[in-house]
This record gives structure tokens, C-alpha cells and sequence, in this order.
């Protein structure tokens, strides 16, 4: 063999040694990276995810909880009322009695802070649930907290609707018709009745 063949070969054999060696680097990198580091990026990018996630549900749990009223609302009252309908017509009443002392110790912490308004709405609530609970001694006490110190005190400030309230004395008077058979809340309602034309003059007035 030549010396021109020789090297030819040499050369072919150093190419293919240089080019095996770089492809073996290459394909051991390759397995360093995709045995540590890709693994690593998963887990980095799931714990990321995660933390996101966990995130978001704080957030749309806090939201949940800030839109919930602890205030007792006439909505969440007839929604009780229909969940248990099971119940019988006492266990009813005994829950009606329960809401309207809720409603009634709302309207006097409302009283007591210049809520006249509000005290007003709670206790039109309380009355309500009074009917329907048969509590005669609280309906009465409702009553007189409406008309000797909501009512009256109720300033122009609050917007009162006069439209919404007659709507509500009027619904009072239907829901106590079973009550006043013998009459015996016609002054009551009558008292009701002036106490309310009283602040609309009073309001009307001061215009």
C-alpha cells in the first residue's frame, strides 16, 4: 500500500474516531439532561402550577365569602321555610318565632346605632314572622318599636320609598287577618297607619 493510500485512511479512521467521540459526548449530554434537569423543570413547572391553582381557589373562596349577608334577609327565610317543608305546621311556627326574634334584636341594634330605616325594614320583617309563628307577645312588642321609634325618626338622609311602605303596611294588614278576627289590632294598625302619614307630611315638608 502507498503512503497516499495510507494516509487517506488514517485520515478516515481519525475523522470517524473525532465524529464517534463527539456523537457519544452528545448522546451522554443528552441523558445528563433529560435524566436531571428535565425532570427538575417538571417538577418546578407542577409546583408552579399548583401554587396557581391554590391561589385561585383562595381568591374565589374569599370571594364567595365576602358576597355571604350575615344579615337575615326575607329571601333566606322563605327559603328555609320551603327546605323544611317536611316539617310539621308547629316546628314551623317555632322556627317563624326564632327568625323574628333575630329580625327584632336587628332592628334594635339598628335603633341604637341612628339606622331608623333599616330598623323600620327589620322589624316589618319581624312582625312578618311574628304572624306566621303565632307570637303574639313579640308581634306586639314589634309593633311598638315601629311605630313609636322607627317610624318617626326616619330622616329625609335615608331616602325612605313612601310608595314601598304603604305597600308593606298593607301586606301587614292581610297577613293579620287571621290574628284580628275580634278586631283586636285595628288601633294597632291604625296607629301604623298615622304614624306613616305623619312622617310623609313631616318629610314632604322639610322639601
Amino acid at each position: 500500500m502507498d503512503k497516499t493510500a495510507l494516509e487517506i485512511l488514517e485520515k478516515v479512521n481519525s475523522f470517524y474516531s473525532a465524529s464517534f467521540s463527539q456523537l457519544l459526548t452528545i448522546t451522554l449530554g443528552l441523558v445528563a439532561f433529560i435524566g436531571v434537569f428535565v425532570p427538575v423543570l417538571t417538577t418546578y413547572y407542577q409546583n408552579r402550577n399548583i401554587k396557581i391553582e391554590k391561589e385561585n381557589l383562595e381568591e374565589f373562596i374569599n370571594n364567595k365569602l365576602e358576597s355571604i349577608k350575615l344579615e337575615v334577609t326575607k329571601e333566606i327565610r322563605d327559603e328555609l321555610l320551603n327546605d323544611l317543608s317536611e316539617f310539621e305546621d308547629k316546628q314551623k311556627s317555632q322556627i317563624e318565632k326564632v327568625i323574628a326574634g333575630v329580625f327584632y334584636v336587628q332592628a334594635n341594634a339598628q335603633l341604637n346605632k341612628g339606622f331608623y330605616k333599616n330598623a323600620a325594614d327589620s322589624l316589618f320583617s319581624a312582625i312578618v314572622s311574628s304572624i306566621k309563628g303565632k307570637d303574639e307577645l313579640n308581634l306586639l312588642r314589634a309593633f311598638k318599636l315601629l311605630i313609636d321609634r322607627a317610624i318617626p325618626n326616619i330622616t329625609q338622609k335615608e331616602e325612605p320609598d313612601f310608595v314601598a311602605l304603604e305597600e308593606r303596611i298593607e301586606s301587614i294588614e292581610k297577613e293579620l287577618a287571621p290574628l284580628n278576627a275580634n278586631g283586636r289590632y285595628s288601633d294597632t294598625i291604625r296607629d301604623l297607619i298615622k304614624a306613616k302619614n305623619v312622617l310623609i307630611k313631616k318629610l314632604t315638608d322639610q322639601e
